[in-house]
């Protein structure tokens, strides 16, 4: 039923998501820019059709963004503690 159909649009979400990345990292490796259009519309314009009026709860990207932010201080501190650590 309606589960069925949500974790359908959920697979087919990912797999285009998977898409945009792979074009990416061709992008990237390949300095091959003309391919971002195709890049955007896998990674953006497909996903949000697929599940457009299915978040069940609103994304609270300011939060998101300072635990991003708090994990990559964390891991440059890490980062510079094991080069110290290596120096010994």
């Amino acid at each position: 039923g309606d589960k069925i159909k949500h974790l359908t649009l959920l697979s087919e979400t990912a797999d285009s998501i998977c898409i945009g990345d792979i074009i990416d990292k061709q992008i990237r490796n390949g300095n091959n820019w003309s391919l971002l259009p195709t890049q955007a519309i896998f990674a953006s314009v497909v996903p949000g059709e697929l599940m457009k009026g299915h978040l069940r709860q609103m994304i609270n990207f300011p939060a998101w963004l300072g635990k991003n932010s708090n994990r990559n201080h964390m891991d440059r501190v890490l980062q510079e503690l094991h080069v110290h650590m290596r120096m010994r």
